[in-house]
């Protein structure tokens, strides 16, 4: 019986990534740790090796091309079997493993002695997030966000993670930065697979609810009515991160993989074992048709810039601009067009299924140099099937983006300020007719955790009164 030594760390070895033949991964595992740890003797080599090929393992594949890396991130029960999936089956049906089959490409693998199922998926997602925010990667792909709830040994995630990014640092810093880097981009901030609070799985599970029952029922894009989802909340509730987490799981599934039934059968996905849970997102959006398309719409150039970067190089979009636009060019891309191609306010033509709106409250509510309409939001309506705003009338900063009362009170009620009757329930449901012209089925939904600041419940309400 094989001696339980502990290994001091994660074990990481970087190997060429291809199908391995007999027990050639096994030798490869070895004479990769006898040259990388030296100072290791052949029983502790082999208890490393053990945890390599028995236990569950995080693995990167990557492949560099003019200083710009193409990754993927990934877990696995059985890496050998893993890496015969992808290189055999994968590359027929993804673009992705296609890329990614051809050409010299390496992979890490990555074991640890308290890695369970839970624990690599929160090391995977943490990957995803990390590596998203790397300046050298061009791609990074994955396919899910899966982080976890509660686990043993959830509390040793911070230390293990960390210590395995050092590690990896000094195997390869450029695609590795320092973590202090990575946290403090823009990209890191506004990422998908930040880890979601209860409130915001539970909201975020009645949206998608909502966005599917709306699609559903709207054959043909309707002009005189649409959908408005709002998701409420003071400065630092998490507004921003549940948006971003939207985006990316409703544009993956809309705009991305294409007539998904004909690349995967899903009888077949349900039997298969459940290491890369394919079916869970397809439940999800299962009877949304997958050639509707979704946009994401901010309101500062440096925002269009850090999003556009992260719809590229998660592959939802293949160049910048297409799913991610200033107000007033996604009013101008769907609408009827002049001989001189600027958008008509009032003809609108083209119609998005699932408009996302990051500080909607920052929206136009007059005319200006830029924009000849009067009302952004409701434009934004009339060329949408579904939109999801993130809205706080508290934040708003300059005259020509204020509501007036009686506007509030058609948007989200007469008893609007008073947030604390409100129970975020998805079966309230307000009809309103915006500017007299549209019809709107309103939801609301209300964040109230604050995540920015540390203080009891007293102190933030002062806060929150002072302000």
């Amino acid at each position: 019986m094989m001696k339980a030594i502990v290994p001091p760390k994660s074990i990481i070895v970087d190997l060429p990534y291809k199908v391995f033949k007999d027990n050639e991964l096994e030798h490869s595992i070895n004479e990769n740790l006898k040259y990388k740890r030296s100072d290791l003797d052949n029983q502790t080599i082999q208890v490393l090796k053990h945890y390599l090929l028995k236990f569950p393992t995080v693995y990167i594949v990557h492949k560099k091309e003019y200083e710009k890396y193409t990754v993927y991130v990934g877990e696995t029960n059985n890496i050998e079997e893993r890496t015969k999936q992808h290189l055999n089956a994968d590359t027929k049906i993804r673009d992705d493993w296609e890329k990614l089959s051809e050409g010299k490409v390496k992979q890490y693998i990555i074991a640890n002695e308290h890695f369970n199922k839970s624990l690599t998926l929160d090391v995977e997602n943490r990957f995803m997030q990390y590596l998203l925010s790397v300046d050298s990667i061009n791609e990074v792909t994955n396919r899910r966000t899966n982080p976890q709830g509660k686990y043993y040994p959830e509390e040793e995630f911070e230390r293990i993670f960390s210590g395995i990014w050092v590690q990896l640092h000094d195997m390869d810093p450029d695609l590795f930065p320092e973590e202090g880097i990575i946290r403090d981009s823009a990209l890191f901030k506004a990422s998908p697979f930040h880890k979601l609070t209860t409130e915001q799985k539970s909201i975020e599970s009645k949206v998608i609810d909502i966005v599917n029952e709306a699609l559903q029922s709207k054959n043909k894009c309707n002009s005189d009515s649409s959908t408005l989802i709002l998701l409420e909340g003071d400065a630092g509730t998490g507004k921003t991160v549940l948006l971003s987490d939207l985006f990316y799981k409703i544009c993956n599934k809309l705009s991305k993989i294409k007539n998904q039934s004909l690349q995967y059968n899903y009888e077949d996905i349900e039997e298969r074992n459940d290491e890369e849970d394919y079916d869970y997102e397809y439940k999800q959006f299962s009877t949304i048709n997958s050639r509707k398309t979704a946009c994401i719409i901010v309101n500062h150039k440096e925002q269009v810039n850090v999003y556009n970067q992260i719809a590229t190089k998660l592959r939802l979009q293949k160049n910048n601009d297409e799913l991610v636009m200033l107000p007033s060019q996604f009013i101008n891309r769907f609408s009827e067009q002049t001989e001189q191609g600027r958008g008509i306010i009032d003809r609108p033509k083209r119609c998005c299924d699932v408009a996302l709106i990051d500080e909607a409250h920052l929206l136009n509510t007059q005319a200006n140099q830029a924009y000849s309409g009067s009302n952004m939001l409701s434009d934004i309506l009339c060329r949408s099937r579904v939109v999801i705003a993130a809205f706080d009338p508290n934040q708003i900063l300059q005259s020509n983006q204020r509501w007036n009362s009686e506007d509030l009170e058609k948007l989200l009620g007469t008893d609007y300020k008073d947030k604390n009757s409100f129970k975020n329930n998805d079966d309230d449901c307000e009809e309103l007719l915006l500017n007299d012209s549209i019809s709107v089925s309103v939801r609301r939904f209300i964040l109230e955790n604050q995540m920015r600041m540390r203080a009891n419940e007293n102190v933030l309400e002062w806060i929150k009164n002072f302000v």
